[in-house]
């Protein structure tokens, strides 16, 4: 698999700058020249609101083209690959910190062709991390509460009527020596 897919690679290094010449010399103007004409004349809607004034990206998903995409995707696999068996090293774990997962996951989406509905848009992404961050913070400020309950209730059952290291702590800090904490220290 591995012997096809470096001769694959191999054609489409010798196949690839004549293939983006034609789109970019030959059918990208064609097409933009298209859309134009048809725009201008009013058989096409006019964009939404949101795209109003952006400038129209014309990408080609022909079989050259998707199969290129797809020689892409095995240079990234290949890529990931190296980071995750260099993370394995104990002092290069941070290595995985060059990583923009969400640029690379939706960079690859588009290499395999995956339709764009199937990604949830990146705002929604903030919104849902977010949330769940919260969510996160609240879990955790609950622990920290029980677990300060569960000291307080312990300090409140603790006797103070003896020497150990709560009086030492309360007389340390309010300079007052409890007398059975003096007396049990006298003993």
């Amino acid at each position: 698999m591995i012997e096809v897919a470096s001769l694959l690679e191999e054609k489409w290094f010798v196949l690839g700058p004549i293939i983006a010449r034609q789109h970019d010399e030959l059918l990208r103007p064609l097409v933009e020249h298209g859309v134009e004409v048809v725009l201008k004349s009013g058989r096409m809607p006019p964009p939404p609101p949101d795209l109003q004034g952006e400038e129209l990206k014309i990408e080609f998903v022909s079989m050259l083209a998707q199969a290129q995409h797809a020689i892409t995707t095995n240079s990234v696999d290949r890529w990931l690959g190296f980071v995750t068996m260099t993370s394995q090293i104990p002092s290069k774990q941070d290595v995985v910190d060059v990583v923009d997962a969400d640029k690379m996951v939706r960079e690859y989406g588009d290499m395999i062709n995956v339709p764009s509905d199937f990604m949830v848009d990146p705002r929604k992404v903030e919104e849902l991390r977010a949330a769940r961050n919260a969510a996160l913070a609240e879990k955790e400020q609950a622990a920290l509460a029980e677990q300060n309950s569960k000291t307080a209730k312990n300090l409140a059952t603790a006797p103070t009527s003896e020497a150990n290291a709560l009086t030492e702590l309360m007389n340390g800090v309010s300079g007052y020596q409890s007398p059975n904490a003096v007396e049990a220290g006298a003993l």
